[in-house]
């Protein structure tokens, strides 16, 4: 398994492109990447931006499954889970 959350959401979508492309061919066989994501449901969006300065880069789940297949991973091997209130996000891909 590889396992990023808390760091992507800072990159461009064509860092997260580059980095589902090598990282997926990285997975052993019957491996699993994950990577977590901020959401557009972030309600605390606003207060993290104008009060702690903090700016991340929110991506819906269509966003980030079309990232994946821009980086050549078919979407047979790819999905989005969530936790329950859906602020993040998690872009799962099987080797």
């Amino acid at each position: 398994m590889i396992w990023s959350a808390g760091l992507l959401d800072y990159f461009s979508d064509e860092t997260l492109q580059i980095f589902l492309r090598r990282y997926y061919r990285a997975l052993a066989p019957g491996g699993v990447l994950v990577i977590g994501n901020f959401g557009p449901a972030n309600s605390s969006r606003a207060y993290m931006e104008l009060v702690g300065e903090w700016h991340l880069r929110h991506r819906s789940k269509a966003l980030l499954m079309e990232r994946a297949r821009s980086a050549g991973i078919a979407a047979s091997k790819v999905c989005v889970d969530q936790e329950p209130e859906g602020v993040n996000l998690f872009l799962r891909v099987s080797a």
